[in-house]
């Protein structure tokens, strides 16, 4: 794992990883300079022991001091791109989904004013604008976006589906 882009910001991948501490190598080659490779740390140093115990199976192994691993030791993170095409949703009017707006309908917005009614979670993190607030803790089942249909007014909201828990980074709207 390493660092593959200097802008990490503007990329726009599926997946990227990306190393949080990266070092310079212990024993590198002359061209490790030449190319200036210092700029771009994409690695960790750790010392691996290789133990041979009954002669045929080969066993590896890494001494890790606790304080190396509290200090960041191999922290990486995973980036992910979700993409949420109002085209390809469900009461999208087909060629286009002019119907189908990032937002709370009229019905949504009645409901949530209710005083009787307990508010909807995901009025949380997600904006009357349908887009979700950066620096939000999701995890499965959670929405993580709010369209509505113009026709029946009704809002539609759209679900987490990975596994781990996730942060909302950067939000982008194309349109």
């Amino acid at each position: 794992m390493g660092t593959p882009a200097t802008a990490l910001r503007h990329r726009t991948d599926n997946k990227l990883y990306h190393l949080q501490s990266g070092q310079t190598p212990i024993v590198r080659p002359a061209v490790h300079n030449l190319y200036s490779m210092d700029s771009f740390p994409n690695g960790t140093n750790a010392v691996v022991a290789v133990i041979s115990y009954t002669g045929y199976d080969m066993e590896d192994a890494m001494i890790l001091n606790k304080s190396a691993h509290e200090r960041g030791f191999t922290y990486g993170t995973i980036y992910k791109s979700h993409i949420i095409d109002l085209k390809d949703q469900k009461g999208a009017q087909k060629p286009n989904a002019y119907n189908l707006h990032f937002g709370f309908g009229l019905l949504e917005l009645k409901k949530q004013k209710n005083p009787n009614k307990k508010p909807d979670p995901a009025w949380e993190y997600i904006g009357s604008d349908g887009i979700p607030a950066v620096g939000w803790k999701i995890s499965h089942g959670d929405a993580i976006a709010a369209y509505m249909d113009d026709i029946t007014g009704q809002t539609t909201f759209v679900k987490y589906k990975g596994d781990e828990v996730a942060y909302i980074d950067t939000v982008r709207l194309l349109g």
